[in-house]
Formats: C-alpha cells, structure tokens, sequence
C-alpha cells in the first residue's frame, strides 16, 4: 500500500439497539494466511444494529462495523493465497468463514455451522474502506457487472436465488412474492421470471409499476383486501387454485400468518424475510396435511451453493435465450456434469470426505450469486433510486459519504 495511511475509516455502531452511528478510523487489517483484503445496505444489518433478531446469541456489540453485503478491490494477499489476484473485483456476503467439518458444512449448510462468522455481527463488516475475508469466500465479480448492481445479489440475490432453487421451481409455475417492491423481493421478480416462471406481485398499489416493469405477470394491493380470506381468495382466483411457490419477502408477521392459504397442492413456503423481535406462528397441521404444503428457510450455501453461477449467452440453441448457469447446464453436458450441480449429494457418496472437511470451491471454483445484469438477459438489475430512505439507510449512508 506503499506510502498510504495505516487508518481505515468505518462506520460503527455506536449504540446497539437504536440507530446511532459514528465514522472512526481504525487500523486497516493486515491479511494472515488464507485471508484477501478488499474495500467495498441490507435489512439484516438494521436488524444486527437495533438487536432486533431473537435468533442470534448475543446482542450486537457497542463498536460494531457493519455490513455484509460489499463488493470491492483486492489489494493485499495473505500467505497461501493464490486465488484471488491482487487487483481483482470480488464481493463479501453474509457468512464469512466456517468450519467446513460439522454436519452442517458437510451438508452445504455452513452459515447455520456454530463456528461461522457472519460479516457485520461479531466480525467486521462491508461499512469500511478496507475489510478482511478468507479468500475461499469472496466472489469473483465479472468485469461486465457494475459494482453497484453486484453488491446487492451478495446477500439479497443469493437469498431468493437459492430459495426458488430450493422450491424446484419450474417453467409456468405460479410464484407469489410478498414485498415485492423490496429489497428482496425486487430481485425475486426478476429471477421467477428468468425462470420461466409466472409472477403474482404483491405489495402496496404505489409499486404497481415498479414491480410490472420488473417483469411481475400480475400485482395485488394487499391493503384493497380488508379480510384474510378476501387476499386469499384472490391469490387462488389469480393463480387457478394457488401458487406452487410463495417467497416470502416481507418481515410483516400479519403477511406470515395469511402466506400459507395462498399455496395451491403442494405449494412451498419460503421464509425469507427475518420478523424482528418475537417469532411468529405461521401455519397450523391441518391444511399442512390436506395440501401436503412445505414450509421452509433460505439455504445460504454461500461456499459451494448448489449451482455454479456463471452469465453465459447459449447462442447454439437459441440465439435470444439469456442465462444465469454453468457449462453444467448447457445441453450437452447436464447429465455428465450432474455432479456438480447436486454437490450436497456428491458429499454423501464420497466416502474419501466424510467427517472431514473438504473445500469444494477449490476444486470447482463455484460462484456464489446469480450474475443477472446486463451480462445474463440484456437489462440491469432494477433498483430503486428515488424515494424517501429509511432513516437508518440515511444515517449510514451519510456515515459512508464521509469516509
């Protein structure tokens, strides 16, 4: 770094439990072995910042840097380390490093493993100049996508990427995403639809359009429905009998409770959105048994997720076809390379890895978010520019504007 300052200015948490911010300097990190450094805002981190969440240990403590959704230059290198290059784009997400040995990990699970460090909660995070992550967990960023348009798929992409995954999601299925003309739920619309799938948006009537031009087939105003049932009946007169998949991207406990009656047979629930504070009982037994619903959470593989992740254009079949896959998935090698594509299960028939850990992103070198800007189908990622910012957003953002 030659003859620039030692210092590292960041934002931290000041006061967890309220909104308090302040810009300090503190020593910029030096990498250790296997370790990259890299410069680069997601509801979680409100959530970490106020103690909002009732499903992590121990409270956020006072000094807390922030974020876990960055994309920045690597400039230093740790010992070991030879991928990736100093001078290279890479992103940082939600989990920033874990034991690969647990069950868990074994079971591509590592941001549940009990070791995992979550950038931004007992780690620093993504609201600095400068920040550390062990190498196997970046994630190389394209030179075609803009860092602005990358950073939000390190966490929110990722999410609603790997819970339509997850939901077998197919071509013509129903999918409603509840918060549509949010943070997750914008990015969701345009991944059900990349898909092949229809989308039912809902949200407030204001996002209508937002969430229509996104690609969103049909829209529902949520407050026009006074009664549960009304919503309900809706959703199933819209989708002939309900949706195959719900993602639920609102944290709204009322949205929760009412999310099952909008499945058809056998239609899955995807609980993406954290509800602050007390949980939420979401569903009782008997619809759960007559519909044979599924009920389950986001599966943040960020290591080895279940698909290598690479924008790819397959002009031999069709030449206006945009995808987000790997070479796995291209006609001709799906069934050769299905090995890849279900690493969890190549986990289990190798007796060689069992009650150890094994670090598959060195052997396939797996991407970890879905690249859907201009690269994968022609058109950015849309994003809200405009509006009124919550006012954590606006404090932090200000906090960044100074560093």
């Amino acid at each position: 770094m030659g003859g620039e300052s030692s210092f590292n200015r960041a934002v931290v948490y000041t006061e967890p439990g309220t909104t308090k911010t302040e810009v300090v300097e503190l020593p910029i990190p030096k990498p250790g072995p296997g370790e990259v450094l890299y410069s680069g805002v997601c509801h979680t981190d409100y959530g970490f910042c106020m103690n909002a969440f009732s499903s992590v240990p121990f409270p956020t403590p006072t000094g807390q840097v922030g974020g876990h959704e960055g994309v920045g230059e690597v400039v230093a290198v740790g010992a070991g380390v030879t991928s990736p290059a100093i001078g290279s784009r890479v992103g940082i997400k939600y989990a920033a490093d874990a034991c690969l040995n647990c069950d868990r990990c074994l079971q591509g699970g590592e941001s549940s493993c009990a070791e995992v460090k979550l950038s931004g909660y007992f780690t620093p995070g993504t609201f600095q100049q400068y920040c550390l992550s062990t190498a196997r967990y970046v994630t190389p960023v394209p030179d075609s996508l803009d860092s602005a348009q990358a950073a939000p798929l390190m966490c929110g992409g990722l999410t609603v990427y790997t819970a339509l995954k997850r939901a077998e999601a197919r071509h013509g299925d129903w999918v409603v995403v509840a918060g549509a003309g949010g943070g997750l739920g914008h990015l969701a619309i345009q991944y059900a639809r990349t898909l092949g799938c229809r989308v039912l948006a809902m949200d407030l009537g204001a996002k209508e359009k937002f969430c229509r031009d996104l690609g969103a087939d049909e829209f529902v105003d949520f407050t026009t429905y006074p009664t549960e049932g009304g919503l309900s009946a809706a959703v199933k007169d819209i989708t002939g009998g309900g949706a195959r998949i719900v993602l639920m991207c609102s944290s709204n406990k009322k949205a929760y409770v009412q999310a099952p009656t909008w499945l058809g047979f056998r239609g899955k629930l995807a609980c993406l959105g954290v509800p602050e504070c007390s949980s939420v009982f979401i569903a009782d037994v008997d619809p759960l048994l007559a519909d044979e619903l599924t009920i389950f959470g986001p599966w943040y593989s960020v290591l080895h997720p279940m698909y290598s992740l690479q924008p790819v254009r397959d002009k031999e079949e069709n030449a206006q076809r945009r995808g987000a896959c790997n070479r796995g998935f291209s006609s001709k090698e799906t069934t050769s390379s299905r090995s890849q594509i279900t690493p969890t299960s190549y986990f289990h028939r190798s007796t060689h890895t069992r009650g150890r850990g094994f670090i598959f992103a060195d052997w396939f070198n797996f991407y970890s978010f879905d690249v859907m800007g201009d690269p994968a189908f022609g058109q950015s990622f849309g994003v809200l520019k405009e509006g009124i910012k919550h006012y954590f957003i606006a404090s932090l953002h200000q906090g960044m504007q100074s560093c």
